[in-house]
């Protein structure tokens, strides 16, 4: 949702399917007045490519077809860090505790 001084509420629904973290697709609907698709693609881990399509509902106003066609570059410039968190085995928590018993 999005307010903007002297235009109506404006509300969006977006629906987006990942598959392997690599192929992203999804759709769009705006208020009833507009919907779209689009896809992107990465090409590395933190450049991806994309494409978007949306046309206007209802052009009985204008009486003109409005459509956008846009390619888009989606580049991460960086990664959030994460901590490394090592998972001991049972057999190795063992040896440490019976180590830390006979000292």
């Amino acid at each position: 949702m999005r307010k903007v001084k002297g235009l109506e509420l404006a509300t969006e629904a977006t629906a987006l399917v990942s598959y392997r973290n690599r192929y992203d697709a999804g759709v769009q609907i705006r208020d009833n007045s507009s919907m779209g698709i689009f896809g992107m693609f990465s090409i590395t881990n933190s450049i991806a490519l994309g494409y978007a399509y949306e046309s206007f509902l209802d052009n009985s106003l204008s009486g003109i077809n409005v459509t956008t066609h846009e390619v888009f570059i989606r580049i991460q410039l960086a990664t959030k860090a994460t901590g490394d968190l090592k998972v001991e085995s049972e057999s190795s928590k063992q040896k440490s505790t019976s180590k830390a018993e006979n000292n």
